[in-house]
């Protein structure tokens, strides 16, 4: 008996870790005292496709981030680019122009 509740503690454990809400975890152990075993492999499996989903669905956002990253990075050094193709950069990085030499201020 007290192996029985061990292994029931321990099947509810596993679950929680898992994710699983208290519904699922109830169904889980309902379907455990029936013998359903088909039936708690598309419990799981349900379970499992909607982590899966969640997932992809945070694998998307992290993709728009690293995008973003990216568009403002190479925004940014098209700006600095510019800075130094026109002249408007800091003196110091840019003490020779157009072979006149820029006055300190």
């Amino acid at each position: 008996m007290a192996d029985d509740k061990g292994k029931i503690n321990t099947l509810v454990r596993n679950l929680k870790d898992a994710g699983c809400d208290g519904t699922t975890v109830e169904q889980f152990m309902e379907l455990e005292a029936a013998g359903e075993k088909q039936k708690q492999f598309k419990l799981l499996e349900t379970h499992r496709k909607s982590l899966l989903n969640e997932v992809h669905e945070n694998e998307k956002k992290i993709d728009c981030l690293d995008y973003l990253v990216y568009h403002m990075k190479r925004q940014s050094n098209k700006e600095k680019d510019r800075a130094t193709r026109t002249g408007t950069g800091c003196l110091e990085c840019q003490p020779v122009q157009n072979g006149i030499e820029r006055k300190e201020r």
